[in-house]
């Protein structure tokens, strides 16, 4: 009876990890759509935690996700923020942004 407290205790931790990994392997649910001056917009699906640095610079950005993402004037997500982008916001101006956080 006591060897199968421990498996099941086992099995359920094994799952609450496997959930929590799941859980962070994407920061934000929904689409992020940059939108480039000169060419077609570039939505991402379901955007992973880190920095975005795409080229050419982005103009406005749509936020679909259920996140708040940041916006940078420079590449690599350094710099000051420029606009932070609510969920559901958008399209927004920023200028020209260069880089985009989504948090983790």
């Amino acid at each position: 009876m006591k060897l199968a407290r421990m498996f099941i205790a086992a099995l359920a931790l094994t799952g609450m990890a496997w959930s929590v990994n799941m859980a962070t392997a994407n920061a934000a649910t929904g689409s992020l759509i940059l939108h480039f001056p000169d060419g077609p917009d570039a939505a991402i699906p379901n955007p992973k935690a880190g920095c975005i640095s795409p080229e050419p610079v982005f103009t406005s950005i749509t936020n679909r996700t259920d996140v708040s993402v940041a916006v940078f004037q420079e590449p690599g997500c350094t710099g000051t923020v420029v606009r932070v982008v609510r969920p559901g916001a958008g399209p927004v101006d920023i200028g020209q942004g260069r880089s985009v956080r989504v948090p983790s």
